[in-house]
């Protein structure tokens, strides 16, 4: 039986609409994160949380290990500026607008 022939243009739509789910993912995760920070504030907690974020940061070292993702791709947890960075970076790869003047100056990437 023959497959049918995929062609790079269909291959570039498929990761194109990948890219725009994963601005998705991204963009849902900063507006938890803000409102992590907002609660926590509101607590008197400190925004940052060390041993939080060393969870969050290994778990998803893990995971992307466990999918054959190199650990660079989850260097994003690593801080909120890099975070900020990458998000950054998704959307404009993915075509859209990005505006740093949005970000909080402040946020625990492990909320």
């Amino acid at each position: 039986m023959m497959r049918d022939a995929v062609t790079l243009e269909d291959l570039r739509q498929r990761m194109n609409e990948l890219d725009r789910q994963l601005i998705q993912l991204v963009a849902e995760r900063k507006a938890l994160s803000e409102e992590v920070a907002r609660v926590k504030r509101a607590t008197g907690k400190p925004t940052r949380d060390y041993e939080r974020e060393r969870e969050v940061i290994m778990g998803v070292r893990a995971a992307a290990a466990e999918r054959g993702v190199s650990g660079g791709c989850s260097s994003a947890h690593r801080s909120p500026r890099r975070s900020r960075r990458a998000s950054s970076h998704m959307v404009r790869a993915a075509g859209g607008v990005h505006s740093s003047s949005a970000e909080p100056a402040r946020s625990a990437a492990g909320s």
